[in-house]
């Protein structure tokens, strides 16, 4: 089972109660977001990026209703205490602080919506193709696309998600489908080819992909 802390609703409206009302972070100079995935702990930094991920896709497998940017050199999932209604492909700024999720995820956390700033059209990312096996530390927060061959049996997990085990022969990734993206996955079984797009993250111990939309999981029909 896909675990969440017992104490995580708790602790969310706790932490909503508490940036009600507080500052925005003070701004810091524009980095690129490769470069603030190596900054230490709680360091605020600013980066801008277009949404490779919407609010609240992820929320029935993780508790977090943020959403992902990504630029041209890297991307970063944006932690948020409630769902901010940012919407796929626009373009932010965001001011944050740098910090795990908790469950091995790189993230981060803006302190309230007055930390977001609306920017003009950027150019859309483009999925990074890699193999199953590159998947990892490498391409955590961006947008990847792939292809493998599914080699363990589904794994449905409600009210969370379901997880798909994928190979190319460079090794396996987990395929995660949260639930609240409302992608309804068929009874696929072992040997099944699938084209998947979708955000690089990560959940525990598992490495994973995970699709944001119906159309970034198909079926490749022999």
């Amino acid at each position: 089972m896909r675990a969440i802390s017992q104490g995580f609703g708790w602790m969310m409206g706790l932490w909503l109660a508490l940036t009600i009302g507080l500052s925005p972070i003070q701004a810091a100079p524009l980095q690129a977001i490769a470069d603030i995935r190596h900054q230490p702990p709680s360091t605020p930094v600013t980066v801008q990026g277009q949404v490779t991920v919407p609010s609240g896709a992820f929320a029935s497998g993780t508790g977090d209703r943020g959403f992902a940017i990504q630029d041209a050199t890297a991307g970063i999932y944006i932690s948020t205490p409630g769902n901010w209604q940012i919407g796929l492909d626009q373009a932010i700024q965001v001011t944050g602080t740098v910090q795990d999720d908790g469950h091995g995820l790189l993230v981060l956390k803006p302190q309230g919506t007055d930390d977001l700033r609306s920017l003009d059209s950027m150019k859309l990312n483009e999925p990074r193709l890699v193999s199953t096996g590159m998947v990892g530390e490498a391409t955590e927060g961006e947008l990847v696309r792939l292809v493998g061959a599914i080699v363990e049996p589904l794994r449905r997990d409600p009210p969370y998600g379901v997880g798909i085990m994928i190979d190319d022969g460079s090794g396996p990734v987990q395929v995660f489908v949260n639930e609240t993206t409302g992608i309804t996955i068929p009874d696929w079984t072992l040997g099944q080819r699938l084209k998947v797009q979708g955000f690089s993250g990560q959940y525990e111990q598992y490495i994973e992909v995970s699709p944001r939309v119906r159309e970034d999981i198909v079926l490749i029909e022999n």
